[in-house]
């Protein structure tokens, strides 16, 4: 579509969506080389028709044409987006599920801009409307991560590594599911000094379940009632 934006919805219901990956017959399925066919100012895939979605191994190279954001949004009943077997690389990401976003195994890193992972679109309950990261990743965008799950919240199941340029937004409760598993948060990782904010929403907590909490922010907001725990571990902040 060259500079405007490229929308790929289902007109069949519950039509399964992969990217970068091989798929099978019936499924919107979008290869890393067909990834690399495409150019445009902004991709949305998916929509209330579609189903679950699954990215795997979306390069950097076949990424790059698609300019702006690619919007992935997972949000008809149950619908779910899992990242898995290869890291991924987009310009910019936001992604919305209605029944939670599951990180297994890889890195997503945010190349030119965001990167906003939403796992509970609707806010209620679906018995899994989370964000969990399996254990020793890393999210990076080059401006701003934000992460989002109502209902259920932020679960890193290990050490988890959150690296931003202008900014960290935690808006829902965070909690790690195993203990000794560090938390290190960079919310400014160009370190300028005149941005990078790590934000936690007014009421939510994040607990590192007596786990090492690193920050490295230019500013910390932790609005009204908001709260960082360590429990019986250390949180040590730099200045950036």
């Amino acid at each position: 579509s060259g500079t405007s934006a490229l929308v790929l919805h289902c007109t069949s219901a519950n039509k399964a969506v992969v990217l970068g990956a091989s798929g099978s017959a019936g499924q919107l399925r979008l290869s890393d080389s067909e990834i690399a066919l495409l150019t445009a100012n902004g991709m949305t895939i998916g929509g209330a028709q579609c189903g679950s979605q699954v990215v795997s191994g979306v390069s950097e190279a076949s990424s790059d044409a698609v300019s702006g954001v690619l919007t992935l949004l997972a949000t008809r009943d149950e619908a779910t987006v899992t990242f898995s077997s290869d890291d991924s690389t987009l310009n910019a990401l936001s992604v919305t599920a209605d029944k939670g976003i599951v990180v297994n195994g890889v890195n997503i890193n945010a190349d030119t801009g965001i990167l906003h992972l939403d796992g509970d679109s609707d806010s209620s309950t679906d018995s899994a409307d989370s964000i969990t990261f399996t254990d020793g990743l890393t999210m990076t965008a080059a401006t701003v991560i934000t992460l989002q799950a109502t209902t259920s919240g932020i679960v890193p199941a290990g050490k988890l590594t959150l690296s931003a340029q202008t900014g960290v937004y935690i808006t829902d409760d965070m909690s790690g599911a195993a203990s000794s598993k560090a938390l290190v948060i960079n919310a400014d990782s160009d370190s300028t000094g005149s941005s990078g904010t790590l934000t936690v929403a007014t009421g939510k907590t994040v607990t590192s379940n007596k786990s090492d909490v690193t920050i490295t922010a230019w500013d910390l907001d932790l609005a009204g009632t908001a709260a960082l725990t360590a429990g019986t571990s250390s949180i040590t902040i730099h200045g950036a």
